[in-house]
């Protein structure tokens, strides 16, 4: 339920945007922040820190896929928005079980703390070198 409160308030603040100026960097600095509070998350063994951070990861992770979806929406061509969506969707879906697969054998050889970790930290370096293309794709018409 704490990922739960973090994307509650994600929702409200994301509502009040009104058009998708610098939401590349929302996108990118969200994706950096999200894989940086896995990290952390993975590393802490208060529970209180824990919900905080599970707080923190579902704003981080909900900024990043909600503004990832209004950006491509808004600048995609009407007429290609539907097959661009549907990609969207198959990277986003499709590709969940692979991951989890991935790290539930990762967990199996290094245990569930160093799995988080490394899926964190995967997340980070990601997000941080796909921002570039983003803010490219952001300037053009």
């Amino acid at each position: 339920s704490a990922i739960g409160v973090g994307a509650l308030g994600c929702a409200f603040l994301l509502a009040g945007r009104r058009d998708i100026v610098g939401l590349e960097r929302v996108i990118a600095a969200a994706g950096v922040a999200t894989g940086a509070m896995i990290v952390l998350f993975a590393a802490t063994a208060s529970f209180a820190l824990a919900l905080a951070l599970l707080a923190a990861i579902g704003f981080c992770m909900t900024t990043t896929l909600a503004s990832s979806n209004v950006f491509i929406q808004t600048a995609v061509p009407d007429a290609l928005r539907g097959r661009v969506m549907a990609l969207f969707s198959i990277a986003l879906h499709g590709m969940m079980p692979l991951g989890n697969l991935a790290m539930g054998a990762l967990s199996d050889v290094a245990g569930a703390p160093w799995a988080a970790g490394a899926s964190g930290l995967a997340l980070v370096i990601a997000a941080f070198y796909l921002g570039r293309p983003l803010r490219a794709a952001a300037r053009t018409p």
